[in-house]
């Protein structure tokens, strides 16, 4: 995987459009709620294993536990976007504890509600077929390449949450009216 900042990504068409929203600091969930009804469908919740880029963007040994969640966000029922969020699992009893029982509620209602979370840069990457991330996606006709994929971390009281995204075309149809 070659993630980087959003200069090195190579994006194809509508740039302006997706600069807009892969860069995005604020909550996503807030903005694609002002193009239409959003709702979150849970892939995976549970103990889980870290990706080799994870453990090494994290410092973490890739063998250790972590807590996973994916998610499939959509905007008028049309899959729009993946979500993969990792926590260290040991962190399950401090302060990211609600993110462990978040089920089917957006994960920016509590990151940015809360008062001591920070966000650190983006890292881009344009989705292949052989990262473990794309393989992680459930087969959907809206997962067409280009998929243009984004990562950060926050950190709630010194304490890491990786999020990443992977926008789906159908985002850019959805979103860039």
């Amino acid at each position: 995987m070659h993630w980087g900042p959003y200069s090195k990504l190579k994006i194809t068409d509508d740039r302006d459009h997706w600069q807009r929203w892969l860069t995005l600091k604020g909550s996503m969930t807030r903005a694609m709620e002002g193009v239409g009804d959003v709702a979150i469908e849970l892939i995976h919740r549970g103990k889980g294993r870290l990706f080799i880029d994870e453990a090494r963007y994290l410092c973490l040994d890739p063998r250790q536990a972590v807590f996973v969640r994916e998610v499939i966000m959509t905007i008028q029922k049309r899959p729009v976007l993946f979500g993969r969020t990792i926590i260290p699992w040991h962190l399950r009893t401090g302060p990211l504890n609600p993110f462990f029982s978040l089920g089917k509620r957006a994960i920016g209602k509590l990151l940015f509600a809360h008062p001591h979370c920070t966000r650190s840069d983006f890292d881009f990457e344009l989705l292949k077929d052989d990262m473990p991330l794309a393989k992680r996606i459930p087969p959907l006709p809206e997962v067409t390449p280009p998929c243009y994929t984004r990562r950060s971390c926050f950190h709630i009281e010194n304490h890491p949450l990786l999020l990443s995204e992977v926008f789906f075309p159908s985002f850019g149809e959805m979103c860039f009216r």
